[in-house]
């Protein structure tokens, strides 16, 4: 059985050969630990250090590199295959509902008021939204002290980077060029689509956002915990 020193000499050591990760460094201790207690009852000559040495190797030339390019990948293809469920349970029952909503407040001031200015009070309110609602998810949803793969911010909230970017480069475009692509019905029609779609990604970004966070929360407390 390792000593409580020995356990944080590996966590120094996962440090200094580039695993910052607060969660895949307890991964990784706890299988260097298991191996190298192993190692020590299989040769009972071997101290600590010799058996660490020994168990390094097995991971090949690049060390701990492979394991967090492959740790990485996996939570990105679970968080993904996340994201994309909550996005479609916008287009079925109970859901549903929403979307609709959204789609019908959207066509409304779009055959009311449809301008390229329309546009633009879109990207403002979005943009508007968006500094808020960071602002909130800072408050309400602190960062983690320690640094964890399996959370990571910047996956979030894209679709509002895009919400408030894309009306500007469309109305800009079309003012700059005269650009008519379609008439006016159909423009409508993909101006409505378009926004109910950004609505629903928002939506999407903050549910799984949230789930993200929660789960980390439950499963890695002492991340989250002033020293």
């Amino acid at each position: 059985m390792l000593t409580q020193e020995q356990i944080q000499y590996l966590h120094q050591f996962c440090t200094k050969h580039y695993v910052r990760f607060y969660d895949l460094q307890l991964e990784l201790v706890d299988h260097l630990a298991n191996a190298i207690e192993q190692k020590m009852d299989e040769n009972l000559k071997l101290n600590f250090e010799q058996a660490l040495d020994k168990v390094y190797k097995g991971f090949g030339v690049f060390g701990f590199v492979n394991v967090v390019k492959e740790k990485s990948a996996a939570i990105e293809k679970s968080f993904m295959k996340e994201y994309w469920k909550i996005f479609t349970s916008y287009f079925t029952p109970p859901k549903l509902v929403i979307t609709a909503t959204a789609f019908s407040i959207v066509t409304f001031f779009s055959l009311l008021f449809y301008s390229d200015a329309l546009l633009l009070i879109y990207a403002v309110a979005f943009s508007i939204f968006g500094y808020w609602s960071g602002y909130y998810w800072k408050k309400r949803y602190p960062h983690p002290v320690k640094p964890l793969l399996s959370y990571r911010a910047d996956r979030s909230f894209f679709s509002l980077q895009l919400s408030w970017l894309l009306p500007w480069i469309y109305a800009s475009v079309k003012h700059r060029f005269g650009w008519v692509i379609i008439n006016e019905r159909f423009e409508i029609a993909f101006f409505v689509l378009f926004f109910t779609l950004i609505i629903v990604f928002i939506l999407t970004d903050f549910e799984a956002y949230k789930k993200m966070y929660d789960k980390t929360r439950r499963e890695f407390p002492m991340a989250f915990q002033n020293k």
